[in-house]
Formats: C-alpha cells, structure tokens, sequence
C-alpha cells in the first residue's frame, strides 16, 4: 500500500487526481461519476477498460455522453473519418490502457 500511497501523492504533485477502487465494479461506477452527461469520450484500445465493462457500456448509448469512437466508426468517408480522429484527441475524456492503469 506505500507503494499506491506514493503513486498517488506524485500523481497529485502532477495536477492528477489519484482514484483507488478494489474491484472492477467500483473502478467502472468511478468512472461513469467521473463523467457527466453530455461530455465527449474517446477511447483507445484497452484490455483493463473491456474487462472492467467500460466498453460494452459506452457501446451501449445509456451514459448521456458524445461517444467519438462511434462517430468515427459509423463515418464512411475516409477524409472526413480522419478529420473525426484528428478531432477525438481534443475530447472532454480520453480514455486507455495507461490511464486505466494509472
């Protein structure tokens, strides 16, 4: 636990909010706390986030946010597919591997 313990204090030095949960239940439920309605969420590829739920869930359509993955992946034009990239990486919440773990 001092290893967590000093993980958090140098997240905290960083301007990052340290968040510990035990179960993937709770990590999943301090996420949909975390993010309100009506913000954009992006997410990259993630083990951690499949596993926890996070991805069927966003998949779903019954959090209240803009999901940009699937803005992405229902665009048919290769152009404007990546100009919807291009603009993911500014969303409200990104979330990955690293910040999953992290």
């Amino acid at each position: 636990m001092d290893t967590i313990q000093k993980t958090i204090e140098a997240l905290v030095k960083n301007n990052f909010e340290g968040v510990i949960v035990n179960t993937k239940e709770e990590a999943l439920a301090k996420i949909k706390e975390l993010i309100p309605a009506g913000a954009s969420v992006m997410n990259g590829a993630s083990v951690t986030l499949q596993e926890i739920g996070f991805v069927d869930y966003l998949k779903s359509g019954q959090h209240g946010w803009n999901n940009l993955h699937a803005n992405i992946l229902v665009e048919t034009d290769k152009i404007k597919q990546a100009d919807l990239r291009k603009q993911a990486v500014l969303s409200d919440f990104y979330l990955g591997s690293a910040h999953a773990v992290t």
